[in-house]
């Protein structure tokens, strides 16, 4: 992908959403993975018939089976930086007149979008590095949630691309991007904590590593696939930032969320094989909120 520096965020990820509208078909069994993860599961699926949905990072909701959530849930919100691509979404699905359906375009999930935006084609100082660090963390969260919270709050390979943004904006050697790349990471976990109700579940889906890291990826066996999780984390041939373990840390050790959650469940990975070309390994953390309030970007 081009470098997304030399270019405003917003309008890339316009584009990136336009060529790959058509894509269903290739996301079908990571869209039926996700279903089951939604629906089928004993800890969300319990949370489905009268609660609220809400996804993170939607766009073109090729991973969604939209008539399917709608059927299962009270409230389906949909959130997306790109409010055209969730438009297109749900008439391509057919459910656009659905009353369940809440689409929330135009949502910065970073925090950052045009601060990153206006490092485009230059090096940023390290002020302006030490300000978009502080703004990632602490500036308010944007404002989705129906009254008391989401029973279930869905980010389906989303944080890939987010802390995506630090490394392809600063460049993935310079020797400030992991900190960015952190920074982007926590806000995400904050957010999906803070938007599910009590007895609410987040679920966590992300891209690990492509085909390109690991010879003959496409053709591993599922229960293989665990030991080579490990085995590419550990040779640190996995996209920074989004190994399990650190994922989880981040999780319960922040101060803020920790006292909130109950035990983080680490679902077995899973490949996605986009067309002939493209094969991800992809997995899933599971967290419910078990008690209280955590008040984020005051």
């Amino acid at each position: 992908m081009a470098n997304r520096s030399a270019d405003n965020l917003r309008d890339m990820q316009a584009r990136f959403n336009r060529s790959t509208a058509t894509h269903w078909d290739d996301f079908r069994s990571h869209r039926q993975h996700i279903e089951d993860l939604i629906l089928a599961d004993g800890v969300t699926g319990a949370l489905v018939r009268s609660g609220k949905l809400c996804v993170l990072g939607a766009g073109n909701c090729n991973d969604l089976d939209l008539k399917r959530f709608t059927e299962a849930f009270a409230e389906v919100h949909l959130v997306d930086l790109d409010a055209s691509a969730l438009q297109r979404a749900v008439a391509r699905q057919a459910v656009q007149d659905s009353p369940k359906l809440k689409l929330h375009g135009g949502v910065d999930l970073t925090g950052v979008a045009d601060l990153l935006s206006g490092w485009r084609g230059r090096s940023p100082s390290s002020r302006e590095i030490d300000d978009c660090l502080k703004r990632a963390v602490d500036a308010p969260q944007p404002d989705v949630r129906p009254g008391s919270g989401f029973d279930v709050v869905l980010s389906p390979c989303l944080l890939s691309q987010l802390v995506g943004y630090a490394s392809d904006t600063l460049g993935r050697k310079h020797p400030r991007a992991n900190e960015l790349r952190l920074a982007i990471r926590l806000r995400h976990l904050r957010l999906m904590a803070d938007l599910l109700a009590p007895g609410g579940a987040g679920v966590l889906v992300t891209d690990l590593a492509v085909s390109g890291m690991e010879k003959n990826l496409e053709h591993m066996r599922s229960g293989d696939l665990p030991g080579l999780l490990k085995k590419l984390v550990a040779q640190r041939k996995v996209f920074a930032g989004l190994d399990p373990d650190g994922v989880e840390a981040a999780l319960t050790g922040d101060p803020l969320v920790a006292p909130l959650l109950g035990a983080v469940q680490h679902v077995p990975p899973w490949l996605w094989r986009l067309g002939p070309l493209k094969t991800f390994l992809v997995y899933a953390l599971r967290f419910r909120r078990t008690r209280g309030t955590v008040l984020l970007g005051v």
